[in-house]
């Protein structure tokens, strides 16, 4: 998980129809209000998915699961692969204040953030097993003063769910420097509740393997250029006395890694790297 920034927002977004279905919304809720059938409110959420947000979300996240840092595609393509999905931080429909692995699951009020469907900065793009474990949750560290409707404020609610457009992951998550495994920092509710939430640790596995192969490549390139080069003279040297393919397929494979060690210390950390929170902390520990 990386800190994330925000580009333009999508023309489909300030449209004159998106405008509109706004404040339909937001209409429907009061008059349901004023008739006290709010238990009957129904929305349909259509266009805020459109190409340009897609488009946009996936430059922004350089085509990552803003959460777990996935590749994502636009089709499932494979197996394996993760189709990007637009997720609403603050979900649409009815949320749920606890974090569905506590005590409590309550719901809060007859809808969602419905008056943010539309809104650039409520839209995230998510892998599909994120976005399914995520569902409507949205745990708030004092759910007192959630936001209940279009009236309130939601910059008085402090969630524990962690935005990576808000919020430098940084700040909540760390992870071990032997197996690569993600953990929340000492005291922080929000990396806890985020990890936990989200399933976080369902890639361990892969954080480990994938660890363990940059380490590698990395203790190869460790080798300064002089010495480098020294060790292309004594080979030429040994090839030119036994001209073995086999042997030459050796060396030639040693260097390759040698050179692609030293080019992973640069692309590990990227915005577009996998996993480059995990490497962005333990890049000085390996």
């Amino acid at each position: 998980m990386i800190k994330l920034k925000k580009g333009k927002t999508p023309e489909s977004l300030t449209s004159k129809e998106i405008i509109e279905k706004r404040e339909t919304h937001i209409q429907h809720y009061e008059e349901l209000e004023r008739e006290n059938k709010l238990k009957d409110l129904e929305f349909i959420f259509e266009g805020y998915g459109s190409d340009d947000v897609r488009k946009q979300l996936r430059e922004d996240q350089k085509g990552k699961c803003c959460y777990c840092e996935v590749i994502l595609y636009e089709n499932e393509i494979s197996v394996g692969a993760s189709r990007g999905e637009i997720d609403h931080f603050r979900p649409k429909n009815q949320n749920i204040n606890q974090n569905k692995n506590g005590d409590s699951m309550q719901k809060f009020g007859p809808a969602g953030y419905y008056w943010l469907a539309f809104d650039w900065d409520n839209l995230v793009y998510a892998c599909k097993v994120c976005n399914s474990e995520k569902l409507a949750y949205f745990p708030l560290k004092y759910p007192e003063n959630r936001a209940s409707n279009h009236r309130d404020n939601c910059d008085l609610e402090e969630p524990l769910l962690i935005n990576p457009y808000k919020i430098d992951p940084e700040e909540h998550i760390i992870y071990d420097e032997n197996t690569g495994y993600i953990v929340a920092k000492p005291n922080s509710l929000e990396g806890k509740t985020t990890i936990k939430l989200l399933k976080l640790d369902r890639l361990n596995s892969e954080r480990q393997k994938y660890l363990a192969m940059v380490k590698y490549f990395i203790r190869i390139s460790n080798i300064d250029n002089e010495s480098t080069e020294q060790l292309k003279k004594a080979i030429e040297q040994i090839l030119q006395s036994n001209n073995n393919e086999t042997f030459k397929n050796i060396f030639e494979n040693l260097f390759e890694m040698i050179e692609k060690g030293k080019q992973l210390r640069e692309e590990i950390t990227k915005d577009s790297s996998r996993f480059a929170g995990m490497m962005r902390f333990l890049k000085d520990k390996i």
